[in-house]
């Protein structure tokens, strides 16, 4: 089971995992995977919910421990 974490959620994920984001296309900019950090937070001051992540629960487990 996937899961999307969008904006601040996403780029603190990725903080705590050492992963990248990925952004939607705007007007201006295409969609593009491997985001890095700082730039994903220059985009979400303005546009958060541009910046996101999709996460692959194994087993699609969703139960909290």
């Amino acid at each position: 089971m996937a899961t999307r974490l969008v904006g601040w959620d996403a780029i603190a994920f990725a903080e705590r995992c050492g992963c990248t984001l990925s952004l939607h296309a705007d007007g201006a900019d295409p969609a593009r995977d491997g985001v890095g950090i700082a730039e994903a937070r220059r985009i979400a001051a303005a546009r958060p919910d541009r910046v996101y992540v999709d996460l692959d629960e194994p087993g699609g487990d969703t139960r909290v421990a």
